[in-house]
Order: structure tokens, then sequence, then C-alpha cells
């Protein structure tokens, strides 16, 4: 049987350095302000679907397709009603270092990587409105935009959510997104706790989480 694959799987893991994917969502210390740094280059064997293929164990009639490399800090990834990718890169905890990318998906499957927003604060959360626009989530805000507006540098944004909850400055500042299926514009948003001072008995200072519940 041939192997089969999908956008799903084959992204899941394969966009970013290898410790992408287990990374935290919660901003480090100022230590380690930026991600470690891992390999860039995959080994591949062979093709998968037209994509290099990556030789990994996977159940029967699967295989895994690279799609990229080279990325710096991948958080989150959409795909578009023609078959296109958009992908947030976080870029690191530095302020204004992340970018959103997009993926021409081609006719041999294979996909053309273009950064189409740039200086962007640690973009993570990312999704496709019912609008077929592309919504993206920062520490504080929400914004959605064309991913093929021209004739510009970077694509218009127009500001949906401000002054998130849990934003810029709390333990936990990323947002992740997605839309209802049943109620296409009704919009899920995650959001983080503001610290960690629950969790140990060591801190002196009140518990923000535990008063606004109380």
């Amino acid at each position: 049987m041939r192997s089969s694959w999908t956008v799903a799987l084959g992204l899941a893991c394969i966009l970013g350095p290898l410790g992408a994917c287990s990374s935290s969502d919660e901003a480090p210390t100022p230590e380690t302000d930026e991600p470690e740094a891992t390999l860039d280059e995959y080994q591949t064997r062979g093709t998968c679907a037209g994509l290099p293929r990556l030789p990994l164990e996977t159940p029967a009639g699967v295989c895994v397709g690279l799609v990229a490399s080279g990325l710096k800090f991948p958080r989150g990834i959409a795909q578009l009603p023609n078959g296109d990718l958009v992908l947030a890169d976080m870029g690191g905890w530095a302020l204004n270092k992340g970018s959103v990318w997009l993926f021409a998906r081609g006719a041999n499957g294979t996909y053309a990587k273009r950064q189409i927003l740039s200086q962007i604060d640690k973009p993570s959360g990312i999704a496709v409105g019912p609008d077929n626009l592309v919504y993206v989530a920062t520490p504080a805000d929400i914004f959605r935009f064309d991913p093929y507006e021209t004739g510009r540098p970077q694509p218009r944004l127009k500001l949906v959510v401000r002054n998130l909850l849990g934003g810029e400055g709390a333990r936990h500042p990323l947002h992740h997104l997605a839309f209802d299926p049943k109620n296409p514009w009704q919009l899920y948003v995650n959001i983080g706790s503001d610290s960690d001072m629950c969790e140990s008995e060591q801190f002196a200072a009140p518990c923000n989480e535990a008063e606004r519940a109380a």
C-alpha cells in the first residue's frame, strides 16, 4: 500500500527546530530570553506525497513529509480554503521579533515559503475565520488580515480584540485561537494565569487568581 500524507500530521512537529514542539507557553526568565539553538536541518529519505520524507516511525499507510525548515520559534498554524498554510513564528521572547509566513501549495504538492508579516510581538495563536481572513493573537491583542493583499509591503492589520487578560507582563502570556465549527463567528481564546504564585506556599504575596475566584 502506498503511504499517504496529511497536512495535520505532517505539520505537527516538522515546521521548525526540533525543540519547538515541546516548548512551553510559560515566559522564561530574563536569562533565557531566546529559544535554545537546535538543529535547523532534518535528515530526509525518499519522498512523501511529493515532499521530502522524514524517517519517522508511523502507522502503516502513513508517512510524514517535511513542509519547511529554518523557522525560529513556530507556535501556530492554520490552513486556508485553497490548501495554502499560514504560520505564526514567535521568534523568541524578545519584543517584536515575531513573524507570520504563508506557505503556498504548488501543483506538485510542495510549498513555497514567504514571509508576509514581520516585527510582530510574540504571535502565537493563528486561525482562519469564516471571512477567510487570518486571525492572529499576540500577548495583548488579536488582529486579522488578508494574506493575499497586494500593493503594500505588508497586509493591513485590523484590530479585533485589544487588551487581552493575561497579556504582556503575565507569566503565561500566549494565546491560541479556535473558531466554533457550529457557530463560525464565535471565537475561542485561551487565557493563561497571571503568575505561578498559586503553585507553592513559599510565595508571601497573595495569589491573584485565587483572589479573583473568591
